[in-house]
């Protein structure tokens, strides 16, 4: 072997063994890691969907006249929340389908919402508190006000949807 492919050699080995470190990287870090977290967690769990009820003020005691009702479904992984959103505008009768993700801890909840349509702004996120039997989280939602042009916090309750059947 002379010198030219043993360069050669050196370079494609190097390029193999860089991209499968990558993978392997990838594969414990989205799914081994995870999975395990999963297994081990032994908290509350939120699996399934949610609807959203709001106070028609906010928390800057101005009108929040915003009638939507919105869905979340959730899919949970140990302290991991992910899943997807959709809310109907009442007044325009407009659906927004958002992207979920958040975490549980303790007995609090952080959500974040993303709206799908990347030609649209919209963003929210909830703090909230599970309470009761587990069926029902209460806390504040903040969004971005289109109308008002700023941020804007209302308080809400998120109720587990029961399955009858």
């Amino acid at each position: 072997m002379d010198t030219v492919e043993t360069i050669v050699l050196g370079v494609v080995s190097g390029v193999f063994s860089s991209v499968v470190m990558y993978w392997l990287t990838l594969f414990v870090t989205r799914v081994l890691i995870p999975e395990y977290r999963a297994a081990i967690y032994k908290g509350l769990e939120l699996n399934g969907s949610w609807v959203i009820e709001q106070s028609d003020i906010a928390a800057d005691q101005e009108g929040f006249d915003v009638k939507t009702k919105t869905v979340v479904t959730l899919s949970q992984k140990g302290t991991d929340l992910k899943g997807s959103a959709s809310s109907t505008d009442e007044n325009q009768d407009r659906v927004t389908m958002y992207d979920v993700e958040g975490q549980i801890r303790d007995r609090f909840v952080l959500l974040s919402l993303y709206v799908k349509d990347r030609k649209r702004i919209g963003y929210q996120t909830f703090l909230l508190e599970v309470v009761a039997d587990g069926q029902v989280m209460e806390g504040y939602r903040t969004v971005y006000g289109l109308l008002m042009k700023k941020v804007r916090a209302v308080e809400c309750t998120l109720t587990r949807q029961v399955n009858n059947g």
